[in-house]
């Protein structure tokens, strides 16, 4: 865990399951014992962590997919991603 930061590098750690059914999903993690679900945005988002990405990187991409200025992305993304970090879901370098 760690807090994340714009210039920090983020993926999704290994201690997670994920079950999608009928175009939702809920995702536990293994070490925190929760259960998460996300909107679209958070799924889009968990999605692009699958590899590490540096986290200005993902908010200029969201943002230009969603027509959105990058900073109105940034502190929702920051949010969503030390929440992810709080409960082992992710790894922050």
């Amino acid at each position: 865990m760690g807090e994340v930061k714009p210039d920090s590098t983020v993926s999704l750690a290994n201690n997670h399951f994920r079950a999608d059914h009928d175009g939702s999903a809920i995702v536990m993690s293994i070490s925190a014992g929760r259960f998460f679900s996300f909107d679209e945005i958070g799924f889009e988002i968990w999605d692009a962590i699958e590899q590490p990405v540096r986290v200005d990187q993902l908010v200029a991409d969201l943002a230009e997919k969603h027509n959105a200025t990058e900073d109105v992305v940034m502190p929702d993304v920051l949010k969503f991603l030390n929440q992810l970090s709080d409960n082992d879901l992710i790894s922050v370098e």
